[in-house]
């Protein structure tokens, strides 16, 4: 049974995904809350409470700005990987609800 504490709102942005510094690949996100996302990898195979490293492009008024977010895999289907965000410095949260914000 899943516990959430956010709604997730469907959100499409692209995002690469490291794992250990590693590039892994270019993916889009399927939707997100302030506590996590889903990112759509097919059947990527990736353990459970494994650390990745995500970094989402925005586009901000013409200028490309890149912002990088840690999560940990908590799911995993062959549609994707569900993430959830690790970071609770006052930047990580500011952007992670700035996403969220942006996908309302």
């Amino acid at each position: 049974m899943e516990h959430r504490l956010h709604i997730r709102r469907l959100f499409r942005i692209g995002v690469e995904l490291y794992k250990r510094g590693e590039f892994i690949g270019r993916f889009d996100t399927r939707d997100i809350d302030p506590g996590g996302v889903f990112v759509e990898t097919r059947r990527l195979n990736l353990r459970l409470n494994a650390m990745m490293t995500l970094r989402f492009v925005v586009d901000r008024k013409d200028n490309l700005e890149s912002r990088i977010l840690k999560a940990m895999v908590v799911h995993q289907s062959h549609e994707g990987v569900g993430l959830m965000f690790c970071n609770a410095d006052r930047g990580s949260l500011n952007m992670r609800h700035a996403l969220f914000s942006a996908a309302a």
